[in-house]
């Protein structure tokens, strides 16, 4: 429920943007209703961090973003994030981006009265109840589509699909990410994981993302491989 929106502001700037609504992290927000969105524009601060506050709930949400892709227009940005309400599992409550699963099955599997949780990048949680009618898990989004989760016993696969516009994801069965695509363009991304690490992004065309950790797990490295215009030579770089 939408409680509307107000702007904090610092010296005639605004430091905070504001949302408002009764869920986790910022796609159960006002942000992504129709008709509504921040109220305010969160300032760029030090590392790059946009802070989001929703006033329905005290939630602070940080946002920051490292790298990103595109490819026949569907973008992939890669954001790490901070949810202060949100069961995040990343080192200090920060969650790197993708990090998006499928879990928290109750009751029997494609039975009616049985539920299934996605968890979205920033910590946004989506409980989906099982629709006899039409064999798929179904919540009603923001917008008033319904979006589904289906599972498929052959594949061993979750596909949720944005009835919005159409983009489809698919998770293991382990819960994770595995597939982004968009049945509009033709466009995906695959996600590869070391265990339970993301250990690289990889686009339709070839250009790839690399993620590389320490001994104790952490993040130390994103290189970027990527075919320039006019050229048949990837060309590599390090961000981190």
């Amino acid at each position: 429920m939408t409680t509307g929106h107000r702007q904090c502001a610092s010296k005639g700037k605004s430091m905070v943007a504001v949302v408002s609504g009764n869920g986790l992290g910022l796609d159960n927000s006002s942000l992504r209703q129709l008709g509504q969105g921040l109220g305010g524009q969160a300032a760029i601060g030090q590392g790059n961090v946009a802070p989001v506050v929703n006033t329905a709930t005290g939630n602070l949400v940080l946002e920051s973003q490292d790298e990103g892709l595109i490819f026949d227009g569907l973008s992939l940005d890669v954001l790490r994030t901070y949810n202060s309400q949100g069961q995040l599992s990343g080192s200090a409550g920060w969650q790197f981006g993708f990090s998006r699963s499928i879990g928290g099955l109750t009751g029997t599997l494609d039975t009616a009265g049985s539920t299934v949780t996605r968890t979205d990048d920033d910590g946004s949680a989506v409980t989906y109840s099982y629709n006899a009618t039409s064999g798929q898990y179904v919540s009603t989004g923001q917008s008033g589509a319904q979006d589904t989760l289906s599972w498929s016993t052959a594949a061993s696969t979750w596909t949720w699909t944005d009835s919005a516009n159409r983009q489809q994801e698919t998770y293991n069965a382990s819960g994770q990410l595995t597939v982004l695509s968009d049945a509009q363009t033709g466009a995906s991304y695959r996600f590869s994981y070391n265990g339970s690490q993301l250990s690289q992004i990889t686009a339709g065309d070839g250009d790839a993302l690399t993620f590389t950790y320490n001994t104790s797990g952490q993040l130390t490295g994103l290189s970027i491989q990527a075919i320039p215009p006019g050229q048949s030579t990837a060309v590599t770089r390090q961000q981190v």
